[in-house]
């Protein structure tokens, strides 16, 4: 088995990715989003407070038309859900602790 390569992302490498429709945040066999926007909060405050979330999956493939490169969120979905909808001023934290 191939071990999965570990990298660093920034949030305007999702945010681009989102853009350009080269990130599949719900690949088909992945379920719907579930999370509520106070689950989605809940989320951003650990992530601001620096508390350990478990990683992001991502399939890195060569799209169907062979001309760009997609990546697919194999786990963590809600997680990457949540982290754009911050980014896009769609979803506060719920606590106060500042972006």
């Amino acid at each position: 088995m191939i071990k999965p390569d570990r990298s660093n992302y920034t949030r305007l490498d999702f945010l681009e990715w989102d853009d350009t429709k080269t990130l599949v945040p719900t690949p088909k066999f992945q379920r719907r989003g579930v999370w509520t926007d106070a689950a989605r909060s809940s989320l951003i405050d650990t992530l601001l407070r620096g508390m350990p979330v478990p990683p992001i999956y991502l399939r890195v493939r060569q799209s169907d038309d062979k001309k760009r490169i997609v990546r697919e969120v194999i786990d963590g979905q809600q997680r990457v859900a949540s982290v754009l909808k911050l980014l896009r001023n769609e979803l506060r934290p719920s606590s106060e602790v500042r972006v």
